[in-house]
């Protein structure tokens, strides 16, 4: 779960974008991961994504603001 944030509840959190670097696919990942409710960041067990560094970056709304949390979370697969 994303700590730290403040704002109005309802707080809805949705992926913007994702950087690879190390041998990693941002295309792949993009695909294998999910943001839910209170920011919490999903990826499979077992991803189709390769080993790599992968930098988040999600974007935080409520009804009347948002604002984009760029590389928020790095997230290494081995």
């Amino acid at each position: 779960n994303i700590s730290g944030v403040l704002g109005t509840e309802p707080l809805e959190y949705e992926f913007v974008s994702v950087k690879a670097s190390e041998g990693g696919d941002a295309v792949l990942f993009a695909q294998d991961i999910t943001v839910g409710g209170c920011g919490k960041i999903q990826i499979p067990l077992v991803p189709t994504a390769p080993k790599g560094t992968y930098l988040v970056s999600i974007k935080v709304s409520n009804g009347d603001h948002s604002a984009i949390l760029s590389d928020v979370i790095t997230i290494i697969i081995k």
